[in-house]
């Protein structure tokens, strides 16, 4: 390994690697629109897992009771009801805002009263997480989504060694999570990567849930693409398959957006690696991978600066169907339980 991917290493570890373990146990939350998991690990892997659906009714601090009564729920199932773990890692939809009670979600397809589209669920404009989930551990991380994933894929996956990257997530709608000289890039509130509401002009649509006209997820997402075609984005798919050509219209400008954005990513930060994945891309990876290279490395009006992108690649991640608990728990994992040749973090069951 040389010195800067050591560097990196070290970084990306620097906060595990400070928790004290009494107890030998940490868990992971992935919250997300439609579902919350939680996982618990010790040094030899993967112990319990619960999840159910994400509620979006009551008070706003019904997804941190909810947490809570999975975490219990599965410290009961290895026979340690009732215990503080020793670190808990939580995988987040976001934006992010601060409160003076700590980090709050303020995502809005979770806060009915920050999202622009008719669910009514709920008039949340904020979700106290960070205050929620205080007394469940000694440390307590919280991150966006895709921040974890790309802590993740860098300790376990497709971005080791990697100093300057990217993790791309495209799903219901698209994340970012940003490393640049080895540090992952937070910003003000922890929400740096939120690509996918980078704006282009020439961009039409619906709109996207979170109010922007022309942004990346409006016109890419699978939610948007769903409004588009007025089905179930496997539908456009396998019309698209089929040979329909308003299909193939709409995923080729979705493409389009994506390849665009990864581009600016990679030109703006002089990346060498992204990963990729999410629900949509890994349900259509066999199309869209190879579409997103040509896009991002061949497309006719992105011919100049090859000096910052020939070098550069796109890999789908690692461990697909795991990613969202593996990651969650990469947040908090110290650097002395694994290295790259365990495999119980590859078996999540």
């Amino acid at each position: 390994m040389n010195a800067a991917s050591s560097s990196t290493a070290e970084t990306i570890a620097a906060s595990a690697r400070s928790i004290v373990s009494p107890t030998g146990l940490i868990a992971g939350v992935d919250v997300g629109g439609t579902k919350i998991a939680v996982t618990i690990a010790d040094a030899g892997g993967i112990l319990a897992r619960r999840f159910e659906s994400t509620p979006l009714s009551g008070a706003p601090d019904t997804i941190g009771h909810c947490i809570q009564r999975l975490l219990q729920s599965c410290l009961a199932d290895i026979g340690r009801a009732g215990i503080r773990v020793d670190a808990l890692g939580v995988a987040s939809c976001g934006p992010f805002a601060r409160t003076a009670d700590g980090l709050a979600l303020a995502a809005p397809n979770l806060c009915g009263g920050l999202s622009v589209s008719e669910r009514g669920e709920n008039n949340w404009t904020s979700i106290p997480i960070e205050a929620s989930l205080r007394d469940l551990a000694a440390t307590v991380r919280i991150e966006n989504d895709a921040v974890a994933a790309l802590v993740a894929e860098h300790r376990l996956g497709v971005l080791r060694r990697c100093s300057h990257a990217a993790y791309v997530t495209w799903s219901t709608g698209i994340g970012v999570g940003l490393m640049v000289d080895g540090r992952i890039l937070k910003g003000k509130a922890g929400n740096a990567g939120h690509a996918g509401h980078m704006t282009f002009a020439h961009a039409s649509g619906p709109g996207c849930g979170c109010g922007n006209q022309g942004d990346v997820e409006s016109v890419s997402g699978g939610a948007a693409l769903a409004r588009q075609w007025g089905k179930p984005v496997e539908d456009l798919f396998a019309e698209a398959s089929r040979g329909n050509r308003q299909a193939k219209t709409l995923i080729d400008n979705a493409i389009e957006h994506v390849s665009a954005m990864i581009y600016n990513l990679i030109v703006t930060l002089d990346l060498e690696r992204i990963a990729i994945g999410g629900g949509l891309f890994q349900a259509q990876q066999a199309m869209l991978l190879p579409a997103l290279r040509a896009g991002v490395f061949n497309h006719p009006s992105r011919r100049g600066l090859s000096a910052l992108t020939g070098d550069a690649d796109i890999q789908p991640v690692h461990n697909a169907r795991n990613t969202a608990d593996l990651a969650a728990l990469c947040l908090v994992m110290p650097g002395s339980w694994q290295d790259e040749s365990v495999p119980q973090w590859e078996t999540l069951q």
